[in-house]
């Protein structure tokens, strides 16, 4: 049937994409990405690094920090959490997380 001609009907059966858009778990907000161990600390966490949609974060991330992660962006190998920004303060170059922080899959941000 052409799509002009569709408008109102309802499918028999899901309609599903066979392949992942994107096919990269990405974040669905600006924010930090972090690891759950760093972000329960409630110490400062320094910025290491950035990602953006089409510009991911490929440098080393060390221990003890954040990543910088924008709406898009591929989240970085070995996050477990991304915080909105408005859930955290600035201290320089650093960030202190203000909010309880759940894990990837308590969240939307990962592609299912």
């Amino acid at each position: 049937m052409p799509l002009a001609e569709a408008v109102g009907r309802i499918t028999a059966k899901a309609v599903t994409s066979p392949i992942a858009v994107p096919p990269f778990d990405n974040s669905a907000m600006d924010g930090y990405a972090v690891r759950l161990a760093d972000a329960s600390s409630g110490q400062p966490l320094p910025v290491a690094g950035k990602a953006f949609a089409g510009a991911p974060f490929n440098g080393e991330w060390p221990q003890g920090s954040v990543i910088r992660i924008m709406t898009g962006a591929p989240v970085p190998a070995g996050c477990e959490a991304v915080v909105m920004q408005e859930q955290t303060e600035t201290q320089g170059d650093a960030i202190v997380i203000t909010a309880p922080v759940p894990s990837r899959t308590e969240h939307s941000s990962h592609r299912r």
